[in-house]
């Protein structure tokens, strides 16, 4: 569903560019969220969709020492006119931010 030429901006100065690479960026954060917490689940919904943009809210349920956290972010998604995914732009929500940042503090698990 990406385009060959597909890009996800996860922040101003880092895009990665093509199917392949995005999709190995997304394995690459859930490997390491695998790796420093007990438990990882995934969860996302729809927050909006205008014409060929729509805004999903992506969560992450994190548990470490029997503590749980959800985090929350949101990605913008373009389609193009073939139907596939132009282009992905990563949005961080700073309260989530520093939510899941004490979280981790609190819990021992470096950033």
């Amino acid at each position: 569903m990406l385009a060959p030429d597909c890009r996800y901006n996860l922040t101003s100065e880092e895009t990665i560019v093509g199917p392949a690479a995005i999709v190995e960026s997304y394995r690459c954060h859930d490997t390491r969220a695998r790796n420093l917490f007990d438990r990882v689940e995934y969860f996302s919904a729809v927050e909006s969709v205008d014409g060929v943009t729509a805004v999903i809210r992506f969560s992450d349920v994190l548990e470490k020492v029997g503590e749980r956290h959800i985090y929350s972010c949101r990605q913008r998604i373009i389609v193009n006119e073939s139907r596939v995914i132009d282009s992905i732009v990563h949005e961080d929500i700073p309260t989530e931010t520093a939510a899941v940042r004490a979280f981790m503090e609190r819990v021992g698990v470096s950033a």
